[in-house]
């Protein structure tokens, strides 16, 4: 067998209102070690138009045609929360997962208070009506807030984002949806498979407190707290994070 073929394959799932080419420094470090997919979410960057009326149902379906099973997925945010979908739907497919500042309940509940407000969910919800450009330059500064990188890691994710075709406002609104009704929390003990969790520890979307509480659910996993990052770890700090999914997926 080569080398090449001896090479997991590892999938990426980018977060909401973003698109595959985010993973661009990442993807470099990791695949001469791994076989390497980005794959753009529907409604994203160059995927198709979402059809399904379920939004949950609009992200997974394309997936699951992408994905052949013994895959291992790394899920950013929201494209955190599909994988563990996915996941749910078939473990055994599922080798390995990483998840990067994501969670199993994006919206806070009464006993669930890491997360966002649904008073903030609701405004973002609002203003992508009148103002999808700046809805997503707004949720990209929030996404550095507290981060040492701040200003080059924006412009970097800023300039990613440009690259490619800017989302559909009908993805973005499933993509919110999908982020204020889903709770999984009570199905994270079915994730049996090896679980990295990588989260920044000035995350001002989802607090390291939900990442603390996933990594007790969770019966295999282990948390990566990066000190100094933000929501987007793997933009501000890519050395670091590349590291720690080598350590993993070699171990």
């Amino acid at each position: 067998m080569s080398r090449e073929n001896r090479k997991e394959s590892l999938y990426l799932l980018h977060g909401w209102g973003m698109n595959r080419a985010v993973w661009a420094t990442v993807q470099q470090r990791l695949s001469h070690h791994q076989r390497i997919t980005a794959l753009d979410l529907a409604g994203h960057g160059h995927a198709p138009a979402i059809i399904s009326a379920s939004p949950k149902e609009s992200f997974l379906h394309p997936l699951r045609q992408a994905l052949k099973p013994g895959y291992s997925l790394i899920g950013w945010s929201l494209g955190g929360l599909l994988a563990m979908l996915l996941s749910l739907e078939n473990p055994a497919d599922c080798r390995r997962l990483i998840l990067v500042a994501s969670s199993p309940c994006f919206q806070a509940r009464d006993d669930w208070p890491e997360a966002m407000a649904r008073k903030t969910l609701d405004n973002f919800s609002r203003q992508l009506q009148t103002k999808p450009q700046a809805t997503l330059t707004n949720f990209i500064a929030l996404q550095f807030l507290g981060s040492k990188q701040s200003r080059s890691a924006q412009r970097l994710l800023q300039q990613a984002l440009q690259s490619l075709p800017p989302p559909q406002t009908a993805a973005l609104q499933a993509g919110l949806s999908l982020l204020a009704g889903a709770d999984i929390r009570a199905q994270l003990p079915q994730l049996s498979m090896p679980v990295l969790i990588i989260h920044g520890r000035h995350d001002r979307i989802v607090p390291p407190a939900a990442a603390e509480a996933m990594a007790r659910a969770l019966p295999n996993a282990r948390l990566f707290i990066i000190d100094g990052a933000g929501h987007a770890p793997f933009i501000s700090h890519p050395e670091l994070f590349s590291s720690a999914v080598l350590d993993f997926t070699n171990a």
